[in-house]
């Protein structure tokens, strides 16, 4: 089993949907870096902020292409007979 825990300063958060896509809703206006983290990550988390501006009455859109590293897949060992030791 493997799990995964992302601590964020902000409250502003959100998990991607079926589609792919993120929103975050209510954001007060101002400006916001907006970053994104997968746990296939390739290269560094830096790479992935992108600052933005959100304006009254008027939403924002941002999109990334992620390069994945290739999943890890541990295999386990035979399990022995019954009745038999190791």
């Amino acid at each position: 089993m493997v799990g995964y825990v992302y601590v964020s300063e902000s409250p502003y958060f959100s998990k991607t949907g079926k589609d792919g896509k993120a929103r975050l809703t209510n954001l007060p206006p101002g400006a916001y870096v907006v970053r994104v983290w997968h746990p296939q990550l390739a290269g560094t988390e830096e790479g992935t902020r992108k600052s933005i501006e959100v304006t009254r009455g008027r939403g924002a859109e941002v999109a990334w292409t992620l390069d994945l590293k290739a999943e890890v897949r541990v295999r386990r060992s035979p399990m022995p007979e019954r009745g038999t030791r190791y």
